[in-house]
Parts: C-alpha cells; structure tokens; sequence
C-alpha cells in the first residue's frame, strides 16, 4: 500500500504534489505553506490541501482495485 500511494503522489501535479508533500512530510504548518505558496490565508492552503488529499484518495482507491488489493 505504500509503494501505491508514493506512486500516485508523483503523479499528483502541483499544486497538489507540493503541498501534500509540504504538510505530511516536511509537517510545515498550514500557515508556513500558505505563506511558501503564496496563498492570501492559510484557509485557502487548508481548502486546497483537502481538495489534494480526496483527488490522491480517488487515485490510491483506483490504483489498488486495479491490483486487485480491494475488491
């Protein structure tokens, strides 16, 4: 399951790839990835965070059907 899901995160463009990988592995607050991305508040990084994380849940979801992982 790891290997699917660090494979679908590199295929996740950025925006997306960035902040999912500022926040889980950097554990950049919201505050210091919205000020690193230009965002106006940290409640706009937060949407788009949680938008990035229901498209990577999508692909994790699909690619491990595919495997026959979940039925």
């Amino acid at each position: 399951m790891q290997a699917v899901l660090a494979a679908e995160l590199s295929y996740i463009p950025d925006p997306c790839n960035k902040i999912l990988k500022l926040y889980y592995f950097d554990e950049l607050s919201m505050k210091e990835i919205a000020d690193s991305m230009n965002y106006s508040t940290s409640r706009s990084a937060i949407t788009t965070k949680n938008r990035c994380m229901d498209k990577l849940k999508a692909r994790v979801v699909n690619a491990v059907r595919c495997l026959g992982i979940l039925g």
